[in-house]
C-alpha cells in the first residue's frame, strides 16, 4: 500500500470530533428551548392563578 492511499491517523479523530461537534448543537438547542418553554408555561400558569394577562 502506498503512503498516500492510507488515511492519516488524525483523520479518524478529526472526523469523530467534527461529528460530535455537529451532533451536540441540536442537543444544546433542545435544552435551551426546553428551558424557555418551561419558564413560559410556568409564567402562564402563574398569570392564570393571579388573574393577569401575559401580554
Amino acid at each position: 500500500m502506498k503512503n498516500y492511499d492510507r488515511p492519516k491517523p488524525y483523520c479518524e479523530r478529526t472526523a469523530l470530533m467534527l461529528t460530535l461537534y455537529i451532533l451536540i448543537w441540536p442537543l444544546i438547542s433542545a435544552v435551551v428551548l426546553a428551558v424557555i418553554v418551561t419558564a413560559f408555561l410556568r409564567e402562564v400558569r402563574q398569570a392564570k392563578k393571579d388573574g393577569t394577562k401575559i401580554v
